[in-house]
């Protein structure tokens, strides 16, 4: 159901807009090339290209998190820090489909409620940084911005911006939805999920946590072996960037059918913690779009500012249009969350609140190598289910940074991964990601978490429904 509309404030009120209107304000981390009628070109071809997704799709996500918001359904929106043009292939994917369906799996085995996957794919290229310039072996070159934007390669020809490489992710994310599609009749054992998918390596022979989690694998095992055809399909998911390259994004834009415009390159994008500002174009741009969106909230965001924000993105007050994703670390969560909370209950605001465990908790080895402890990620996560439920909220979602391969980026977890094998299979191109080992027993370990928010929701509903007969 809808609520009352968002009063907007300010000079944004009735402020017309456009897919260029961003032009128009000032536009953070964007990309500088040498050649700008090269660009004009490809974003001139971008705009003739078939749409990626369909703008009813979109809409069914809409309406799908409209429920989560409602309080019925869980968000999990996982996958890479960014994808790499050189990892997308066949067997890799299946390995990133096939880890999304059995986090998925175990959270509605937890909460017995629907659970919507967004998958960051299919587009996530782009990526923020904190600096323009970095200086490696005595060397000072432009940052790695995404396979969307340069080459990790660190030569100052691999890191030129090239306009091309906007043609080459409209194409590599293309071949991604098509994997995407072609699996769709697929089920979940087709894709390799036997007693052997589900294994954790050391969770200790004996202990309580190895039994239960064996248990629930069975149970969830027996059900996918007896399940009729198509009860469980590979393919329940959907793909979502970060909206960051705005010439980009607006050479996507159309009309959907429903006569509103869509970005039609992906179903869901969110907007980063380093381009929220209020007055800025990425705001500018993702107020008109009708894709649902996300948007950041990290430790400098303000409760006024955090209200402005959703006036500004969701002043219909729609439920499923904006999702809340925390990002604070560990050791901040318990200042930060409960004033952002209060904040936008003042506003009766009809949005989803994510928790990002990854971003807070980066962290640099002995080595000088980017990682991060699963155990900080772990502690983030339940902090986020406590706050929420004393402060009379609900965590709706989570936001992780994973891969379905066993890499070694995040210390700890079964995999007891330890600083001196980061080096073993380090392949992430920016942020350190959980492996699939990790990811699966991040969402068992919180299981307990999911449950008991589900059961409160479940009482609440009753006495509503009491109130009501």
């Amino acid at each position: 159901m809808n609520a009352s509309p968002i009063q907007l404030s300010g000079h944004f009120r009735d402020k017309r807009w456009s897919t260029s209107s961003w032009r128009l304000k000032t536009a953070a981390q964007q990309p500088v090339y040498d050649t700008p009628e090269a660009l004009t070109g490809v974003l001139e071809r971008l705009r003739q290209m078939p749409a990626l997704v369909r703008s009813t799709e979109c809409a069914s996500l809409r309406e799908q998190l409209a429920q989560v918001a409602n309080g019925w359904g869980f968000l999990l929106h996982a996958g890479d820090c960014a994808e790499r043009f050189s990892d997308i292939h066949r067997q890799e994917l299946t390995r990133k489909v096939r880890a999304m369906g059995q986090m998925g799996l175990l959270v509605q085995h937890a909460t017995q409620q629907p659970v919507v996957q967004v998958a960051r794919m299919a587009g996530q290229f782009a990526k923020p940084r904190s600096q323009n310039l970095e200086t490696v072996n005595g060397v000072q070159l432009p940052v790695y911005r995404g396979d969307i934007v340069n080459d990790v390669t660190a030569n100052a020809d691999a890191r030129r911006s090239d306009p091309q490489r906007l043609l080459q992710a409209y194409l590599y994310s293309s071949a991604v939805m098509n994997q995407l599609r072609s699996l769709s009749g697929e089920s979940l054992m087709s894709l390799g999920l036997g007693d052997e998918a589900w294994q954790l390596p050391l969770l200790g022979e004996l202990s309580h946590e190895e039994r239960s989690y064996r248990h629930v694998v069975q149970q969830l095992t027996t059900i996918l072996k007896s399940a009729p055809a198509g009860a469980y399909d590979a393919i329940n998911l959907f793909v979502s960037h970060e909206g960051l390259h705005l010439a980009y994004e607006e050479s996507l834009t159309g009309q959907g059918e429903d006569n509103h415009p869509y970005n039609l390159s992906t179903h869901y994008l969110w907007l980063g913690e380093r381009t929220r500002q209020l007055d800025g174009a990425h705001v500018e741009y993702f107020r008109g779009i009708h894709n649902p969106i996300g948007v950041k909230v990290g430790p400098s965001c303000k409760p006024e500012e955090l209200q402005e924000l959703v006036r500004l993105l969701n002043p219909n007050n729609e439920p499923g249009r904006l999702t809340l994703i925390t990002r604070f670390g560990k050791d901040r969560i318990a200042q930060c969350l409960p004033p952002l909370i209060e904040a936008v209950q003042q506003m009766d605001a009809r949005v989803i609140w994510s928790c990002d465990p990854m971003h807070g908790n980066g962290i640099v080895s002995s080595q000088g190598i980017k990682t991060r402890r699963f155990q900080d990620i772990l502690s983030e996560v339940r902090s986020a289910f406590d706050i929420h439920d004393a402060e009379g909220s609900r965590l709706g979602g989570l936001h992780l940074e994973c891969t379905g391969s066993e890499v070694t980026e995040c210390l700890g977890g079964s995999s007891d991964i330890e600083e001196a094998d980061l080096t073993t299979n380090y392949t992430t191109a920016c942020d350190p990601r959980l492996n699939a080992s990790q990811s699966l027993e991040l969402v068992f370990m919180i299981s307990d978490c999911l449950q008991r928010q589900a059961l409160r929701g479940a009482f609440l509903k009753a006495d509503e429904m009491r109130e009501l007969g």
